[in-house]
């Protein structure tokens, strides 16, 4: 006889759920420094979710003790390791008791800019595109890095 029990906590956390409802995202997004403000967005999620997970351990202690793992896909990425860091800085200053085992980034959208540098290489070893092809795609994704770079460093 073969028994799973599985026990799922799903966190549905929407990108703009977490802002100051005062400006519009288009305000946040704007003003000063984008990945300054970025950092901070993540961060402010980050301690959301460890404030959300110490009720919901308080009101449920006995999961205390069952392994813990974080799971995530695409734009989750970036907010599931920041959670991951801060739960474990949460648990190892004793704020919370949890059996946190790990984390799994599943297609995470984490550094867009490096999933998009993959995708002309991936399409010429699948055949989708020739070398002429390949190297225009190449072309495109530089310049467009460059731009990145110069818009994120103002």
């Amino acid at each position: 006889r073969f028994y799973w029990s599985i026990n799922l906590l799903i966190i549905c956390c929407e990108v703009w759920v977490i802002f100051d409802f005062n400006k519009s995202k288009q305000e946040l997004l704007h003003q000063g420094n984008n990945l300054f403000n970025f950092f901070f967005f993540i961060v402010g999620i980050a301690i959301d979710l460890v404030t959300m997970f110490k009720a919901f351990m308080s009101k449920m202690p006995y999961f205390s003790k069952t392994p813990f793992y974080i799971f995530c896909e695409s734009y989750g990425g970036k907010m599931t390791a920041a959670f991951a860091v801060a739960l474990f800085q949460e648990i190892q200053s004793g704020g919370i008791e949890c059996n946190f085992q790990g984390v799994a980034l599943g297609d995470s959208w984490i550094s867009p800019i490096d999933s998009v540098l993959t995708w002309g290489p991936y399409l010429y070893q699948t055949s989708l595109l020739d070398l002429n092809a390949l190297e225009e795609v190449n072309k495109v994704i530089i310049i467009l890095s460059r731009k990145i770079l110069i818009n994120s460093s103002k």
